[in-house]
C-alpha cells in the first residue's frame, strides 16, 4: 500500500493488469531520482512492509493482534530509524493483521478514515526523515495515499472478495459489499451515486486532512520528491476513472495500459530491469 501498495500482486501484464514492474513504477519511480543512500534507505523498509503484505495474503500473519505486533520481529534497531519508527511499526502489524482477515468489513465512514491511516498513515510514518514534526502531517497523507490506491484497485480487490466501502455508505445507496465482489453494481443508479459521493464529498475532507503535508514547505529533498511522485499519481488514478465513467473493470484495463506505455516509452524513467523493491 504506498499505500502505498506495496501488497504487490503478480499478474500478466498482457492483460492490462498490473505485475510487480508495473506497480513500482507508478509507486515508486521517484526512488530512481534519490541519491543511492537514500534509495536503499527508502527500500530497506519497504522491504519490510512488502514481508508484512505478503504473510497477509497469504493468510499467514493471523493471530491475535496485540500478541503479533509485540512478538513481530522489528527489522532493525528503532533508534536506527528514528524514535518513532518501532511505534509507527507496530501499528501497521496490527492494522494489516485487522483489515486484511476475510469478511472484515468497515462499518462507517469514521472508521473508514481511521483504517486509511492505520494502514498507510503508519507506512508514511517510517519512511525516512520522518521526525516528529511531521507525523500527524505525512499520516493524513498517508490516508490519502490509501484512499486513491483502493480506489485504482478496485477491480483487483474484489477479486479477492475484498469491498473496502463502509456498510453505512453502501446501505445509504442501496447496495450491499455482494454487489461490488460480483460487480453486479455497475452501471446501477445507487452506485454511480454512491461514487459522487465518494469523489465530491468524502474525498474533499480526506484533501483537506492532508492539506498540510501537501504544503509544507521545507521538505528534505526524498519527502519533497516521494509528495510529488504521489499526487501525479492521484491525478491519474482521478482521471481514468472518471473517464472510464465509475466503471472499475474498464479503468483498471485504462489506468494499466497507459501505465505500461509509460513504462515502456522511457518517460519519467527508462525501464527498470528489475523491481525497484527487488
Amino acid at each position: 500500500m504506498f499505500a502505498m501498495q506495496f501488497s504487490l500482486e503478480s499478474s500478466s501484464v498482457g492483460h492490462a493488469v498490473a505485475d510487480d514492474g508495473l506497480k513500482d513504477h507508478d509507486n515508486l519511480h521517484f526512488l530512481c531520482e534519490l541519491e543511492p543512500a537514500a534509495r536503499a534507505d527508502f527500500r530497506r523498509r519497504l522491504q519490510w512492509v512488502r514481508l508484512v503484505d505478503r504473510l497477509a495474503e497469504e493468510r499467514l500473519l493471523y493471530g491475535d493482534p496485540d500478541d503479533l505486533a509485540e512478538h513481530f520481529i522489528v527489522p532493525r534497531e528503532p533508534a536506527e530509524f528514528g524514535v518513532s519508527w518501532c511505534e509507527a511499526w507496530q501499528r501497521y502489524v496490527i492494522a494489516v493483521n485487522r483489515y486484511h482477515r476475510p469478511k472484515t468489513l468497515v462499518p462507517d465512514l469514521a472508521a473508514h478514515q481511521q483504517m486509511l491511516l492505520e494502514l498507510s498513515g503508519n507506512i508514511f510514518c517510517l519512511l525516512p526523515e520522518v521526525d516528529w514534526s511531521l507525523r500527524r502531517a505525512i499520516a493524513h497523507f498517508g490516508a490519502l495515499d490509501q484512499f486513491f490506491n483502493n480506489l485504482r484497485d478496485l477491480d483487483e480487490d474484489a477479486e479477492q472478495n475484498l469491498c473496502h466501502f463502509p456498510l453505512e455508505t453502501l446501505a445509504h445507496f442501496g447496495l450491499v459489499p455482494g454487489d461490488i465482489v460480483d460487480k453486479s453494481c455497475l452501471g446501477r443508479w445507487g452506485y454511480f451515486a454512491m461514487i459522487e459521493f465518494w469523489l465530491e464529498e468524502y474525498l474533499p475532507k480526506l484533501r483537506h486532512e492532508a492539506a498540510e503535508f501537501t504544503n509544507w514547505r521545507g521538505l528534505p529533498r526524498s519527502l519533497e520528491l516521494m509528495r510529488e511522485s504521489c499526487l501525479r499519481r492521484y491525478a491519474r488514478i482521478e482521471r481514468v476513472f472518471r473517464a472510464c465513467e465509475y466503471d472499475f473493470v474498464a479503468a483498471r484495463a485504462a489506468y494499466w495500459s497507459e501505465v505500461e506505455r509509460e513504462l515502456g516509452s522511457g518517460v519519467s524513467h527508462p525501464k527498470p530491469a528489475r523491481s525497484l523493491l527487488a
